[in-house]
């Protein structure tokens, strides 16, 4: 009878002793690896929650400054854009941080042009910090993505099946306007 208490006992205490260790390995593979002190777009910082606007199927620039909080290898940076069709993202190695040191890398991204007729819609940047161990994410930053002022889309373009040399040809050219104003 004791023998059984003493199983019981220590089955219990070895759950017990398991279930923490896996809560803290499961804390630190989470734990923040930089604080993330500004995200630039274009050279603009997101205020008072006022969307940065953007045009679709430009390259844009995306400057993260950070400080590392832990000593780390294999450190990489992530943006994404996350539409309701289209996904962009672009990532780049860091290498190592040390803790304490400020760090800025800059990312290209392209934005999508996933706007069908509408003339601007909201797409989300979302920048994640990481590497094995850790991971920080950044609050998604809104974009305002515009279709471009003035942009002319070719449909289609036809012709007659045979040309002889020197010959006057009729061409008929559909054209759409896909821009933001409309077109003469």
């Amino acid at each position: 009878l004791q023998t059984m208490d003493a199983k019981k006992i220590l089955v219990s205490f070895l759950t017990i002793v398991s279930v923490l260790f896996l809560v803290v390995s499961i804390s630190v593979a989470t734990s923040q690896l930089v604080t993330i002190e500004s995200v630039k777009v274009d050279g603009m910082s997101e205020s008072w929650n006022e969307d940065i606007s953007v045009v679709a199927g430009e390259r844009v620039s995306i400057e993260v400054v950070f400080e590392a909080l832990e000593d780390a290898s294999d450190v990489r940076i992530k943006a994404e854009l996350q539409g309701t069709k289209v996904d962009s993202e672009v990532e780049v190695f860091v290498g190592d941080v040390e803790n304490g040191k400020r760090y800025k890398k800059t990312l290209t991204l392209q934005i999508p042009y996933e706007l069908k007729d509408e003339v601007s819609d909201d797409l989300s940047l979302d920048v994640k910090v990481w590497n094995g161990d850790f991971k920080t994410e950044f609050a998604e930053i809104v974009l305002r993505v515009q279709r471009p002022s003035y942009n002319v889309g070719v449909m289609s373009i036809g012709t007659g099946q045979t040309i002889d040399a020197g010959e006057t040809f009729p061409v008929d050219i559909v054209l759409k306007n896909v821009g933001y104003n409309k077109l003469d």
